[in-house]
């Protein structure tokens, strides 16, 4: 879960919940042509999908082959549980951590990104 002022502002909530995914794993079942990216920052794309406006994925042009997938936006059951939080120094001065996951001031692990 990112607390970093990019991704709250994103989402309008206090954190994103995103998970890292090789781009090459990564498809869509339908309305792939409904998503499209812009470039939010030098480098770095945003895809959302132009019908509804859901955020998708972001993904860096160094980083070909690595999404961050925007949990919220999946319509499949997720068994997968969140396993820690990142830029939590940036954290909304509101939102209390409660659930004992581990804090990163930093993006310190992903094993994609």
């Amino acid at each position: 879960m990112c607390h970093c002022s990019q991704c709250r502002r994103a989402q309008g909530s206090a954190y994103a919940t995103n998970s890292p995914i090789r781009a090459s794993q990564f498809r869509f079942v339908t309305g792939q042509e409904l998503v499209k990216e812009f470039e939010f920052t030098a480098g770095k794309k945003r895809a959302f999908c132009w019908e509804c406006g859901s955020r998708i994925y972001s993904r860096l042009d160094s980083k070909p082959d690595a999404l961050r997938l925007r949990i919220g936006s999946l319509t499949t059951p997720i068994e997968a549980k969140p396993s820690y939080h990142i830029y939590a120094n940036s954290a909304a001065e509101w939102y209390e951590f409660t659930d004992g996951l581990p804090r990163y001031a930093e993006l310190e692990y992903s094993p994609l990104v």
